[in-house]
């Protein structure tokens, strides 16, 4: 071997070795979050979980303010009454989740699928859904007040007893909606 090949063998060992133990080392983070959620840990405001795979996961009353989560999966998970206000939510997956009573309120949720979620009493007062696919979704008595739907899919979703006072929502989405009995419109006027 030319002593050409053997630093060029050399300069290269020198570069993958280190980049071969450090990933050794890294964990996965849905299985260190669920790790220290198991061991009680109900806080994890600010933190980044982007691309994050929780799908079918059971994630209850947890305080994600502020956290990063663009583009996660959370389908199928249980996150009753977790808290995801002012969060970065864009393109995540909650679809056929379980929300009820969660908080995302002020998040950014533009382009992420809701699609037959259950939001029952959510709050997402505030919330940017610009783009989002609501088709199918439960929003019992949900808090939407100045809640932006522009271009947000809400094809047979129930509204009922919602809250939408001030809600940027075409009067062409709300019509694709299965159930409006009861909820306050973006005029403040009550659906029959």
């Amino acid at each position: 071997m030319t002593i050409e090949k053997r630093f060029f063998i050399g300069i290269l060992a020198m570069m993958l070795v280190p980049m071969l133990l450090s990933s050794c080392g890294k964990k996965d983070p849905a299985q260190e979050l669920l790790r220290q959620y198991q061991q009680g840990e109900r806080s994890f405001m600010g933190q980044e979980f982007n691309g994050i795979d929780l799908t079918g996961a059971v994630v209850q009353y947890t305080d994600f303010m502020g956290a990063r989560f663009t583009d996660a999966n959370f389908s199928n998970a249980n996150l009753e009454g977790t808290v995801f206000s002012n969060g970065s939510l864009q393109g995540a997956n909650f679809a056929g989740a379980d929300l009820k009573g969660s908080s995302f309120a002020g998040a950014d949720l533009r382009g992420a699928n809701l699609s037959g979620a259950d939001l029952s009493t959510a709050v997402l007062y505030g919330a940017d859904l610009e783009g989002a696919d609501l088709s199918g979704a439960v929003l019992y008595k949900s808090d939407l007040r100045t809640v932006n739907l522009r271009t947000a899919r809400m094809d047979g979703a129930n509204l009922e007893g919602a809250r939408l006072n001030g809600a940027r929502v075409g009067d062409e989405q709300l019509a694709t909606a299965g159930s409006l009995k009861g909820a306050t419109m973006p005029n403040g006027n009550k659906h029959k």
